[in-house]
């Protein structure tokens, strides 16, 4: 299926095989060819690019498995299109992959989000190199070649990832650096794919960054990847305040700053998290105002279904309203969780995790990190107590 890494390498390998048996007149290259433009690229593929995960340039693995599948998938559709073939789709997709990086980089450090399993221990990881070779060496607009050129260079990215190929075939587009159209550019953006919307108040470094995601798991149908509706993060300047530090493998949206409601159906090692079944998991709308106010609303019901037993949860929903000020300096986050679970016994569990260490008094925590102060206050609850737990890095 398409958008795990492995199907990258297979699609990378199948096309090459493809075009050489072409070109030696090998008997059985007519079926090879029904598989890999009949199959591969005619109905996997672009169901996946438009409906489907690779909608909007996210990678539902996360990006420590994205640049080297992005770089074989843009230098598969180059080879084609070398040949004749109309590879229209991927020139879409490659200007999403280029747009999604620009908005998935943090304020000041301009560290990418992750979005998926990583081995590194830090809130964000540095931007590759290859997957803007890829968007250059693919075949992109020559618009988008010098948006990919300009990041690697504004970066300084070049030669950074150990694959010479990438780079020597970026390096003879001749792509000339110029600077993507920040100024001119929203300032939110949605990944249809994986369901996340990536926010900020503005293009300054000082800017509040905000990150969330809602989308049905069976949509994402790939590895490395949490069941978290709900999940988001939060980043002031080169301060990341609201953190996801969801080990590698986790299979829980305890890990995350996903709400998870108790639910009757799951076996008791699944409990209590959301699950990989869901259909109808969305936001049901995301927006950012003119003045800069960004809302959305998830819907994550279906996240309790199990197998083909239709979720036993009536309702879930998280909204988020973030208000900047002070320029778009500062931000206020307000988050409502709505739950029923059917059961009083069966209760929702919220979490906010944070690298600030944080002093609790009666229902509000606060503390300092870097140049920025975090507050989380309850404003309202049905039940449940505030507290603070520290948890030991690797624990």
């Amino acid at each position: 299926r398409p958008a795990p890494n492995y199907h990258a390498g297979y699609m990378f390998a199948a096309t090459l095989i493809e075009i050489d048996m072409v070109s030696e007149a090998v008997a059985d290259a007519t079926r090879q060819w029904k598989h890999v433009w009949g199959t591969i690229y005619s109905t996997d593929m672009a169901a996946a690019m438009v409906g489907g995960v690779l909608e909007g340039g996210d990678w539902g693995e996360g990006w420590q498995y994205a640049p080297l599948s992005v770089a074989e998938y843009a230098l598969a559709a180059r080879a084609m299109a070398d040949h004749g073939l109309d590879v229209e789709p991927y020139t879409a997709w490659l200007r999403s992959v280029l747009v999604r990086h620009v908005y998935a980089l943090t304020p000041d450090t301009e560290q990418l989000f992750i979005g998926g399993d990583t081995q590194e221990e830090s809130a964000n990881i540095p931007a590759n190199d290859m997957t803007l070779n890829g968007v250059i060496a693919g075949p992109s607009t020559p618009e988008v070649k010098s948006w990919a050129a300009a990041e690697i260079e504004r970066l300084g990215l070049s030669g950074k990832n150990g694959f010479a190929l990438f780079e020597v075939l970026a390096e003879v587009e001749g792509a000339k650096p110029v600077p993507f159209p920040r100024a001119d550019a929203p300032t939110s953006y949605v990944a249809q794919g994986t369901g996340t919307l990536y926010a900020r108040s503005s293009w300054a470094s000082s800017a509040v960054w905000f990150v969330s995601h809602c989308v049905a798991t069976a949509k994402m149908d790939v590895d490395h990847a949490p069941p978290n509706a709900g999940n988001f993060v939060l980043t002031r300047g080169h301060d990341d305040l609201i953190i996801d530090p969801t080990p590698y493998g986790s299979l829980s949206s305890l890990t995350t700053n996903a709400p998870t409601v108790e639910n009757g159906q799951f076996p008791e090692h699944y409990k209590p998290s959301q699950s990989l079944w869901s259909v109808d998991t969305r936001f049901h709308w995301s927006r950012q105002t003119t003045s800069g106010i960004i809302a959305a609303r998830c819907d994550y019901a279906d996240q309790y279904k199990f197998q083909q037993r239709p979720s036993d949860v009536p309702l879930a929903l998280r909204d988020w309203v973030v208000v900047p000020y002070a320029e778009g300096a500062d931000a206020m986050t307000v988050v409502i969780d709505r739950a029923r679970s059917g059961n009083a016994k069966r209760p929702l569990h919220l979490r906010f995790r944070t690298p600030v260490k944080l002093t609790l008094a009666k229902d509000t925590a606060r503390g300092t990190l870097g140049e920025s102060a975090l507050t989380i206050q309850q404003l309202a609850a049905s039940g449940g107590q505030a507290e603070v737990r520290s948890i030991a890095a690797g624990s």
